[in-house]
């Protein structure tokens, strides 16, 4: 289950970015899980059953294009489709009866990390941190294909709980900076708004006006 949860999470990596975040980066996204979310259950149902070697092999190399995407785009629009394709064999992976549990997990985790995802991709530090997942992603597919080569098991659940500590801190950090921004702004317009109000220092060249009582600005 992790890895499906992985290969999403990747996909969804640089979908704010060049779906120009908001409203049409919710849609793209939305768009990814929910054929995603179709495709595990046609593979769950699925009368073919490959080897589970061969599957784990399918589910591995649908994570490293999902890093070669995140770090430079290469599907140009077509997530959905390549969600789909890789999806199935996603599904293969998954027993009819643990098919409910799987989906309501990924929308979950979706739904967890959507804002997360948008808010960190208008940060300057957007770009590192988008690699960066998908670094992470890259080691636990690496370390999947090697535990299919050598007959050991998963190490991607470590990896995930990495990843999403990661974008949890700096979602939290770009709150926090918003935060201090908008209170910094709020105090320059006061400042702003109190110089105007504020009549200039008369000067001892004006006897006129340096003869009426000067009104402090409050």
């Amino acid at each position: 289950m992790i890895a499906h949860l992985l290969f999403v999470l990747v996909l969804m990596l640089p979908a704010p970015l060049f779906a120009g975040g908001g409203r049409t980066a919710v849609r793209r996204i939305g768009r990814i899980t929910l054929v995603f979310a179709a495709a595990l259950a046609v593979g769950a149902f699925s009368p073919v059953h490959p080897p589970a070697r061969v599957v784990d092999v399918i589910i591995a190399i649908g994570i490293l294009a999902g890093v070669a995407h995140a770090v430079r785009p290469i599907f140009g629009g077509r997530e959905p489709l390549v969600a789909g394709v890789f999806g199935l064999g996603h599904g293969l992976a998954l027993a009819p009866s643990s098919l409910p549990r799987a989906e309501a997990l990924l929308l979950i985790v979706v739904a967890l990390a959507l804002p997360t995802l948008i808010v960190v991709s208008r940060l300057p530090v957007a770009s590192a941190a988008r690699i960066a997942g998908a670094t992470l992603a890259a080691a636990g597919a690496l370390i999947d294909l090697s535990g299919v080569v050598t007959g050991g098991g998963s190490h991607t659940t470590a990896l995930l709980i990495v990843l999403a500590v990661l974008a949890d801190a700096a979602g939290l950090h770009a709150l926090i900076d918003r935060r201090r921004t908008a209170a910094l702004e709020a105090r320059l317009r006061r400042s702003a708004t109190d110089a105007s109000r504020c009549p200039s220092p008369r000067t001892p060249q004006d006897p006129l006006l340096a003869a009426q009582p000067h009104r402090e600005c409050r």
